[in-house]
This record gives C-alpha cells, sequence and structure tokens, in this order.
C-alpha cells in the first residue's frame, strides 16, 4: 500500500502542483527509493495529543488522507477540531468497528464522522458503511489501490525489426529462468513444439552468463539455437533463442502472447513480479514458488489472467493449449485489467480529493471576505 500511497502522491503532485506532498506512516521501513522530487516523508507522532499538535501546526495541512491503516482517535480529533478536511481510503477497522468510529454516539468517541469521503475496496466493508444513511451517500466503491506497474522499456527499433522478422510465427518466453530452470523450460518446449512446429522459445535468463554453456548445451542435444549476445537473430530455422542480455525484459514482453515466469519452479523460488508482463499484454504462466508476490499472482489468478503449472509436462501442454489465439488473448486482456485497476482506483481518489480542495478553497475565501466586510 505504500507503492499505492507513492503513485496517488505523485497524481497528486501532478494535478495540483500548487500544493506540497507529505507521505506520512509509523515507520522508515519500506520508503527507501521510492520517494519522488516534491514529495516529502515523515514519520508520525505515537498517539498522544501533544505530539499531533506540533505536527499538525508545523504542515499545516489543506487537506488530511488518511489511507490504509488503523485510524489514530486522537490525531482525527485534532483533524475536526482545527478544521482539516478528511478523506479515508480503505481504513482498516472492518464493519461494525468502522461504522462506531464514522458514526459515534452523541458526544461519545472519536470524531471521525466529518470524514467527506470513504473510498473503500472491500465490497463487505463498503455494504457494512452503506447500511448506514449518513455514511452511505459518503461511500465511493473502488477497485483494489495498487500502484500500476511502471511499463519495462524497449527499443522501438528492435521490437519492430524482431516483429517483421517473426511475422506470423508463434512465440512464447520463458523469463527469469535460472539454471536449474532451464531443463524444464526446454523440456515443456519440445513437448509444445509438437504440434506447433514453427513455435519459437525466447529463453530469458535469469543470469546472462549462463547464455554460452546453455547455448553449447542446447546445441549438444540437437537444437537450432541462437544468442541474443552474439548478434543473431531468430531466424525462421531457430527453435530457442537465448536471451543473455541486460534489460531487454520489456522487448521480450511485447513479442510474446505467452509468458512463463521463473524462479517458481524449483525451491526455493520466490516468484518475480507478474505484473510488468501483464502490463504489456502476456498470458503469464508461472510455477508455484512464488511466495513473494503471492497477493499479484492470487489477483490474476482470480480473473483467469495467470496459470499456475507444477511439471515440464503440464508447462508444455498449457503453453500448446495457449497457441490457440483466442484463449491467450483472453487471459491477456484480463491481466491487462488487473494491472489498470489500480490505476482506476487511484484516479477516483484524485478526482474527491480535487472536489473537497475547491470546496475548502471557496469556503475558506468566502470566511475571509466575510471577516473584512
Amino acid at each position: 500500500m505504500l507503492r499505492a500511497a507513492v503513485a496517488l502522491g505523485a497524481r497528486l503532485l501532478e494535478t495540483h502542483p500548487e500544493h506540497a506532498v507529505l507521505l506520512t506512516s509509523g515507520s522508515m521501513q519500506g520508503t527507501e527509493n521510492i520517494m519522488l522530487p516534491g514529495m516529502r516523508y515523515e514519520v508520525l507522532p505515537t498517539e498522544n495529543r501533544a505530539g499531533y499538535i506540533e505536527f499538525l501546526s508545523r504542515a499545516a495541512p489543506a487537506i488530511a488522507i488518511w489511507m490504509a491503516t488503523d485510524t489514530r482517535p486522537q490525531f482525527v480529533d485534532e483533524l475536526a477540531t482545527r478544521g482539516i478536511p478528511l478523506i479515508l481510503i480503505d481504513p482498516v477497522l472492518p464493519g461494525a468497528g468502522l461504522v462506531k468510529r464514522l458514526w459515534p454516539l452523541q458526544g461519545r468517541g472519536p470524531r471521525m464522522d466529518h470524514a467527506s469521503h470513504i473510498l473503500v475496496s472491500n465490497d463487505d466493508a463498503a455494504s457494512s458503511l452503506e447500511r448506514h444513511p449518513p455514511l452511505a451517500e459518503r461511500v465511493i466503491r473502488t477497485g483494489p489501490f495498487e500502484a500500476p506497474p511502471v511499463p519495462l522499456p524497449c527499443i522501438e527499433a528492435d521490437r519492430s525489426a524482431l516483429a517483421d522478422l517473426l511475422a506470423g510465427r508463434p512465440v512464447w518466453l520463458a523469463a527469469h529462468i535460472s539454471a536449474p530452470e532451464a531443463p524444464i523450460v526446454v523440456a515443456a518446449h519440445a513437448r509444445a513444439a509438437r504440434s506447433a512446429h514453427r513455435l519459437l522459445l525466447i529463453l530469458a535468463l535469469e543470469d546472462p552468463n549462463d547464455g554460452p554453456k546453455l547455448r553449447d548445451r542446447l546445441d549438444a542435444e540437437g537444437w537450432v539455437v541462437a544468442l541474443r549476445s552474439t548478434g543473431a537473430e531468430p531466424d525462421s530455422d531457430v527453435q530457442i533463442y537465448i536471451a543473455d542480455t541486460e534489460d531487454e525484459l520489456g522487448l521480450w514482453y511485447r513479442l510474446a502472447s505467452v509468458s512463463f515466469l521463473g524462479r517458481s519452479l524449483v525451491a526455493p523460488g520466490g516468484g518475480i513480479d507478474p505484473l510488468s508482463g501483464a502490463a504489456l499484454g502476456s498470458a503469464i504462466l508461472h510455477g508455484t514458488n512464488v511466495a513473494q508476490h503471492r497477493d499479484a499472482y492470487d489477483r490474476l489468478a482470480a480473473v483467469g489472467a495467470a496459470r499456475s503449472v507444477v511439471s515440464p509436462a503440464q508447462l508444455g501442454a498449457t503453453v500448446e493449449d495457449l497457441q490457440q489465439p483466442e484463449r491467450a488473448a483472453e487471459m491477456a486482456h484480463a491481466a491487462w485489467q488487473v494491472t489498470t485497476d489500480g490505476a482506476d482506483a487511484i484516479e477516483r481518489a484524485v478526482v474527491a480529493i480535487g472536489e473537497v480542495l475547491s470546496e475548502h478553497r471557496s469556503a475558506t475565501e468566502e470566511n475571509s471576505g466575510h471577516a473584512t466586510t
């Protein structure tokens, strides 16, 4: 969620350059190398009114956006006292607990009821709030708040030339393949190529230094292989194209309709981020060892955008099945939708924040006008 907060901050800097963005959380953990120019970061004081008074007096925010964390009653109460507008985004208190915070009994409880917009991605939480008329009109249902993946770059001239060379030829990609996974992927390619004789495997290695040794081994096994680092091209007779170069994964994703993501078949694995490939229109296949990116894989699997495999035979059969263009296209479209959901939610938040800022500015100007007459 921290990356989503940074993505939201970046959009606010674009849409409201007259404002600064101050991102706060309870610790510095996870903030390394993700902050953007024009954005500041600060650890929020612990739950004590004196600390909050000092913080708000110094920061003087035009609006407070409370995103995906438990609510701090004294902090929110101080916001209300100062008349600082509040927007809640996926507050973590579920169901009845959240309702009690947002709609307290007269004279009791924190004053969270001044939140003007409550953006909620969870349908159950939204339904709980919507059962209470005073809250229902403030609820905005959204997709998940996820930072959209940054598109991996590629040199367009290379993409265009290779696309022309491969025109009409089925292509699949195996990305970030470790040395123990390479034989598994090659066995799967042998299975898939039985029914798609012109099928090309682009084998992008996790360690590019493994390229020459793998080429020699595959040559000895009878495969027609080309090595990217030597300048060789995937001509019509090439069966396996070993991509042993740095920073070209964006190129391979753009050329392949189906991508198997490595570091996932052989333990300990952990997997690689699947959203970069999904955002570039590739159907996603993977092994079961994806613990480091489990949430992203689960999101893709839930809409049919990713499939898990456990063996060379299953991987080969799945690649073979996805040579039917409509099936790969369905998966790729579903994957693209997942990668854009987070951007849609962030844009809805930007619109709500803009409305509140405009209303607050108008009210401030009106009050200033009354004070001077």
